[in-house]
């Protein structure tokens, strides 16, 4: 184990219990400090799910829109985080959203 990794879980257990008490900006704060970070490449896309989710729960759609497209463009997301980023992306992009849907989704 590495000083980085153990820091990465703290912060991933840490940004969970904020979940847990419904206090969505700190932890979208600190999923998005995860996302800085060069540790645990193979969690990004549930960080990025997660961070989606924690803005279309502290009402910021748009953002939550935002969150998605970038993370269909990081390399790190895998398969199935990447299929799942794509599914909320099609249902946060339904109307009466003012987004159009990328062509190379589906």
């Amino acid at each position: 184990f590495t000083a980085g990794w153990v820091y990465t879980l703290a912060v991933e257990v840490s940004a969970s219990l904020f979940e847990s008490k419904k206090d969505y900006k700190s932890a979208i704060h600190f999923f998005q400090q995860l996302l800085f970070s060069p540790f645990c490449c193979g969690r990004r896309g549930y960080w990025w799910n997660r961070l989606a989710i924690n803005f279309e729960h502290n009402g910021e759609k748009d953002e939550a829109l935002r969150t998605c497209e970038q993370a269909l463009q990081d390399e790190y997301v895998r398969s199935g985080d990447r299929l799942t980023i794509e599914r909320r992306l099609d249902r946060l992009s339904s109307p009466p959203r003012k987004w159009k849907k990328p062509t190379h989704l589906y």
